[in-house]
């Protein structure tokens, strides 16, 4: 009998510590997880999968995660939210707009949670041909430039920050097609080939460091990077993107920096996510930033010990990744 008190006191012993430590890994079965990330081959994929390879190694056996090749920027939200998806990589811009169901999103989605943020550092970049004879919006506007345009297809995250640049300086695409412009969408190689032949005047995309195609154009063909102005920053800034400068010399033949706007991505789940598994995401996302590194270079810039911060998720933490912050005592 005193066996048997005994075996049933610490059965209560370990279900409390499971209970009260979840991440403790006690009695934990397998998860099966779908993370977002972009498509194949892009930077975003080879983090993704860098991401998910690290936390299939600390899941229990048994465990899966599928990484999901498409979405991005501005469809991860939608996924993660709808529950398409169950963790993934997000922007602060995007997350914060989904949040409040503004600007690309037409419904509110409250339930989405940050894990981290400041994962890497992202440039709206306003890129004109060297030959081009204008350094800025104002300069465009007042000549009536007959600027030739090219952006990507609506619904990508620089396709719809480049109207937001053109709205901040009252300038509309039927302006620019009445001064004897255009505005044509199409796909990133064609306009990488538009640039490169002169077919086209100006590219607007988010860029990072290193960019490669970014990187190609400006030794290939010689870019400008047009400037915003204090008060298209302050309005960009309002709907949710980070002010910013692009560093001189940070691509052949620019001599100055730049001020624009931009954005760091980060980590991604809903209010339901669960507790064990937000916290060991986010424990290993922020320990191990060297083997991510190796495999997507702009991670160079993270700091985990400001990864919590409002300004790098823009939307509430998970309870979960509130708790590893505040016991590294990075969160207060």
């Amino acid at each position: 009998m005193k066996k048997a008190r005994g075996l049933v006191f610490g059965l209560i012993l370990l279900w409390g510590v499971a209970f009260l430590f979840p991440d403790a890994g006690f009695g934990q079965a397998p998860v099966h997880l779908k993370f977002a990330s972009h498509s194949l081959g892009s930077s975003w994929y080879l983090l993704g999968a860098a991401m998910t390879e690290l936390l299939k190694k600390n899941l229990p056996p048994g465990s899966n995660v599928d990484l999901l090749p498409y979405a991005a920027g501005v469809g991860n939200p939608k996924l993660i939210s709808k529950g398409e998806a169950d963790c993934g990589l997000g922007v602060n811009v995007t997350s914060k707009w989904a949040y409040e169901g503004k600007i690309a999103y037409d419904t509110k989605m409250s339930n989405l949670r940050g894990l981290l943020g400041g994962l890497d550092t992202y440039w709206l970049g306003v890129m004109v041909r060297s030959k081009v004879e204008v350094n800025s919006f104002e300069e465009i506007k007042k000549k009536k430039y007959p600027l030739k345009m090219m952006l990507l297809p609506p619904g990508s995250l620089g396709e719809l920050g480049a109207r937001q640049i053109l709205e901040a300086y009252g300038i509309s695409a039927s302006d620019i097609k009445s001064w004897g412009g255009s505005v044509t969408n199409t796909s990133f190689e064609v306009i990488v080939s538009a640039m490169q032949d002169g077919r086209t005047d100006c590219f607007i995309q988010v860029i990072t460091p290193g960019h490669p195609s970014v990187m190609e154009l400006a030794v290939t063909t010689g870019l400008k990077f047009l400037p915003l102005n204090e008060e298209v920053i302050g309005r960009l800034g309002g709907m949710g993107w980070d002010s910013s400068v692009i560093p001189s010399g940070t691509f052949k033949g620019q001599d100055k920096s730049v001020r624009t706007v931009g954005f760091s991505s980060g980590v991604i789940v809903t209010d339901k996510f669960p507790q064990d598994v937000a916290y060991l995401l986010t424990k290993i996302v922020n320990e191990n930033k060297d083997p991510l590194v190796q495999v997507y270079n702009a991670v160079k810039v993270f700091d985990p010990q400001t990864a919590w911060q409002e300004s790098k998720n823009r939307i509430p933490l998970h309870p979960a990744a509130a708790r590893y912050y505040k016991e590294k005592k990075w969160m207060p």
